[in-house]
């Protein structure tokens, strides 16, 4: 779902489909709070159900992608980095406190667990009756329409080759191939976000944004498998570790989001100003500013890393961890809104093959942390975090390969 939200904002608007997710989480959490309520016996698979219903919206990469589509739409390029670390650390924040407010609410009313998911369908509803009448939609409606016909010509041409090579194919083996290609094809256009990333030469003939962009977006997926690829193998470890409990464990997801989200409302704005001060901004490429902040926080992650490393055999080297980790906070932000400089009006479909990308990383990067925590936990359990930190070393070398264009020159259509 979530490598076609993109493509469906840039068609039909950007708050359209906040109101489809909303809708979606909506009747998931509506059949979750069935599905463990006192009406009917505990069932695993209803359970697992309730999780397939809330794939359909997308998730939280999604959720994300929409939103920085609309702020590129209403936002100017050199206040876009700005306005998404604010609304990132909004998320952060929520991220942290929600633990909090829910363990207290369920303390508050006798331990009664069906208060959070009350709580829950309480937030979705007011989300997204605010997204249909107070959000105002930020795509202009000629933009949508373009976005419709250029997508409605892609599937006509798909399906006028495909009735030419159907009539030049006269037996029933060669139809039944071309009826399998057509069937490939379509199925292989649903990834057509991805091709967006990969950008034309410029009118000149240079390939510099094409590799700002894969440079760009390579960045994007470290910072993902070192950070938030690394949390379930990480909770396990402080749980053999620290012998941390469920209480133990929220607290530290509740302190990192908070420190993260403290990071993106002053260190972000007060780093932003200072490096403003000393470079020029450059709308149209990557420029000094994104370069020199994306360093920084490489040097965080890796710092924070390495303190983890040495200090794994007490709690306070994780705190210390998400506290130095946590200025890293800014590089999300400043890598959407820099790749999304290369681009024009459909960042629906450039968001949407990140968000894909994302999801893709996710579905097989915790996965390989969890193999090696699994396999070397008994001798030296601290080890899986040796391949984040390597990561991390890798994402700043390439930092240095990023090149500013500082004369505009336009991708070719």
């Amino acid at each position: 779902a979530a490598v076609k939200i993109g493509p469906l904002s840039d068609r039909f608007g950007r708050s359209k489909i906040f109101v489809y997710m909303g809708l979606v989480n909506l009747v998931s959490n509506a059949v979750c709070a069935f599905a463990v309520s006192s009406y009917v016996d505990t069932h695993i698979y209803l359970i697992i159900f309730t999780g397939c219903i809330s794939s359909l919206g997308g998730g939280t990469f999604a959720l994300a992608a929409n939103i920085n589509s609309y702020i590129t739409d209403i936002i100017e390029p050199e206040d876009r980095t700005a306005s998404m670390s604010t609304v990132t650390s909004i998320m952060h924040a929520v991220v942290g406190l929600s633990p909090l407010i829910s363990s207290f609410l369920i303390k508050l009313n006798n331990g009664n667990d069906m208060v959070s998911v009350y709580c829950s369908l309480i937030s979705i509803s007011l989300f997204t009756l605010l997204c249909m009448f107070m959000i105002k939609e930020s795509r202009h409606p000629d933009a949508m329409e373009m976005s419709r016909n250029t997508h409605r010509k892609r599937l006509e041409s798909m399906v006028s080759t495909h009735s030419i090579r159907l009539s030049g194919s006269h037996t029933f083996t060669s139809r039944s191939y071309q009826y399998i290609r057509y069937r490939i094809e379509q199925i292989l256009e649903i990834f057509s976000p991805l091709k967006e990333l990969w950008l034309p030469p410029t009118i000149s003939g240079s390939l510099v944004p094409r590799y700002n962009v894969l440079l760009l977006i390579s960045l994007d997926s470290l910072v993902v498998f070192s950070t938030m690829a690394l949390m379930p193998a990480l909770i396990l470890f402080t749980t053999y570790e620290y012998s941390w409990k469920s209480v133990e464990i929220g607290y530290f997801i509740s302190f990192s989001g908070l420190c993260n989200a403290v990071v993106l409302w002053t260190v972000s704005w007060l780093l932003s100003r200072w490096l403003s001060s000393k470079y020029a901004k450059v709308n149209h490429s990557v420029d000094k500013v994104d370069i020199t902040t994306l360093q920084i926080s490489c040097v965080s992650l890796i710092l924070g890393t390495g303190v983890l490393l040495a200090y794994a055999s007490t709690s306070k080297g994780i705190i210390c961890h998400v506290i130095i980790k946590s200025v890293s906070a800014i590089m999300g932000p400043t890598l959407q809104s820099t790749i999304v400089k290369y681009y024009g009006t459909n960042t629906g479909q450039v968001f949407g093959g990140v968000a894909l990308l994302h999801s893709i990383g996710m579905l097989f990067s915790p996965a390989i942390m969890l193999k090696i925590y699994g396999s070397t936990v008994s001798k030296k359990p601290e080890t899986f975090l040796f391949l984040p930190f390597l990561v991390c070393i890798v994402a700043f070398g390439l930092t240095f390969f990023l090149r500013v264009i500082y004369i505009h020159d336009p991708i070719m259509k």
